[in-house]
């Protein structure tokens, strides 16, 4: 697993970018092309409400 910081995300790419890619993905997911499966939620610290949460989606070639 790679864990990506937020310095690891600003230097891969730049907020116009990810917003570019974000419409592009809610076009395909509004119109049935995507697999997006539920949330997944792993509590690994309850006391102090920590949480893993998995949101995979696959959009495939376009």
């Amino acid at each position: 697993m790679l864990i990506l910081t937020r310095e690891d995300l600003k230097k891969a790419i730049t907020m116009e970018d990810a917003i570019d890619a974000i419409e592009i993905a809610l076009k395909y997911f509004s119109t049935g092309k995507t697999k997006t499966p539920l949330r997944t939620v792993i509590n690994i610290n309850e006391a102090k409400n920590e949480d893993i949460m998995s949101m995979p989606g696959y959009i495939g070639s376009h």
